[in-house]
């Protein structure tokens, strides 16, 4: 069962003091410096109460400041009326962000005004310069639709089939393919694969990268070539060889 505090009881509560100073409190507590041997939560407390007791300090007021004053001041919020906050001079105008003092960004022909407030003449700057935007946009807008109207159409010098061919075409030669490496085609710096023939070689001394790397794959290609040559010697002498090896068989036999 639940029973609600009065407000003397909830007040007591909340005011209630421990005679002590709590560990960790950074005010001064007078001869606190002169005590060893003991807690500081007791030991304050020892002290304020001997204080309390000397008459030498009062306890803190248990009620809020000023509670019961008469004469206190009573602040009511401010009731907004319909019009209050109208600006009579911008009625026919469109209302922009307002401006306030000290904004150090750029404000058109704010320089050649005066005898106005910063705010006034700041949003009579910026409606000036909308408008001119807006009659240039409509002035450019009405000579594209004199151009339109006015200009004769003209025949396309190929068709629409053969437009599209050439387009078709152009996207094949330009689309990306996967290119082996090779001399015609070496990687570019800060490739990380291995490229033979690079390393401790006199061809890759002093010599930029794309340079270093197309010599060492022409000396692989070179010796990739001479190899296969070999090869093909070898096989035509092994067809020699072979040759001559069957045995002789007359034509008349």
């Amino acid at each position: 069962m639940f029973i609600p505090l009065t407000q003397k009881e909830r007040n007591d509560h909340f005011t209630q003091n421990y005679k002590s100073f709590i560990p960790g409190y950074t005010g001064h507590c007078p001869t606190l410096r002169f005590h060893y041997g003991t807690c500081y939560g007791a030991k304050t407390k020892e002290i304020l109460t001997e204080l309390r007791d000397k008459r030498v300090i009062q306890d803190v007021q248990s009620q809020p400041y000023r509670q019961n004053d008469p004469g206190k001041a009573i602040l009511r919020p401010i009731e907004r009326i319909g019009g209050q906050m109208r600006d009579f001079g911008l009625d026919n105008k469109y209302r922009c962000p307002k401006y306030i003092i000290g904004y150090t960004g750029f404000i058109p022909t704010l320089n050649f005004r005066y005898g106005k407030s910063y705010g006034r003449s700041a949003d009579d700057s910026m409606y000036e310069f909308t408008e001119n935007l807006r009659r240039l946009k409509e002035a450019r807008q009405n000579k594209e639709r004199i151009a339109a109207t006015d200009t004769p159409k003209t025949r396309p010098l190929r068709q629409e089939d053969e437009v599209t061919l050439l387009l078709n075409e152009y996207e094949e030669k330009r689309r990306y393919k996967a290119k082996e490496i090779s001399p015609d085609c070496p990687p570019i710096a800060g490739y990380t694969g291995h490229i033979p023939r690079v390393k401790g070689n006199e061809e890759s001394l002093s010599q930029r990268y794309n340079t270093v790397v197309k010599r060492g794959f022409n000396i692989l290609k070179q010796e990739r070539q001479k190899r296969d040559a070999m090869k093909n010697i070898q096989l035509k002498i092994t067809d020699i060889v072979n040759e001559q090896e069957q045995p002789y068989i007359p034509k008349n036999s």
